[in-house]
């Protein structure tokens, strides 16, 4: 995707485009991982486009904290269809995640772009405590978010290689993780197993 086609309508909107966007990439409306459009928004402060990288910087981190504790209150408050569409295992998988670990799931879940969007409901279904959600989610904004903008100012005109670079890593991270998953679960049951022909030949 080029940056450019985006500028006119930051351009139009300002720093309103910034939470639209940003919620609307967070609940899968825009097909575009959270860190392509952070990009772009510190293109838009490069070009001027956003006079003050400061302010979107700021906006930014209060879209996308906003964006996930809006999906955090519609699994709390069983907003049915939605929840109902992301009720499948990943979800599941998630959200025990959520009850072992709690808060360190929701703070590094910000910097993993599947997990970034079911988290929120993942940890409002297990019933966890708003403040609890909304401090971990807020910790990892506050460095995730602006290190992005950072990098998509400083990339300047070569924003794009930024771009094609996050889309090259959202591919190899699920298969990264399902490889690393996959090994784990082997681990496990050749462990298991030895265990018990152990067991058994005593």
């Amino acid at each position: 995707m080029s940056p450019d086609l985006a500028i006119p309508y930051l351009a139009e909107l300002s720093y309103l485009a910034i939470p639209i966007v940003l919620f609307l990439g967070g609940s899968g409306f825009i097909p575009l991982p959270e860190e392509i459009l952070l990009l772009i928004v510190g293109y838009a402060a490069y070009t001027d486009v956003l006079k003050s990288l400061w302010l979107a910087i700021l906006i930014s981190i209060a879209g996308v904290v906003l964006s996930d504790c809006i999906h955090f209150y519609c699994a709390t408050h069983g907003h049915g269809i939605l929840k109902r569409l992301l009720h499948g295992k990943t979800v599941k998988r998630v959200q025990r995640s959520v009850e072992r670990h709690g808060w360190w799931t929701v703070f590094i879940a910000r910097f993993v772009p599947v997990m970034r969007i079911l988290t929120p409901w993942a940890a409002g279904g297990a019933g966890m405590k708003f403040r609890t959600f909304l401090g971990a989610n807020l910790l990892g904004a506050l460095i995730q978010t602006p290190v992005v903008i950072w990098i998509g100012y400083k990339l300047g005109p070569q924003v794009g290689k930024g771009i094609l670079f996050i889309e090259k890593i959202d591919v190899i991270l699920p298969l990264t993780l399902l490889v690393i998953f996959v090994a784990g679960a082997a681990y496990v049951i050749v462990h298991r197993n030895q265990l018990r022909q152990r067991r058994r030949g005593k």
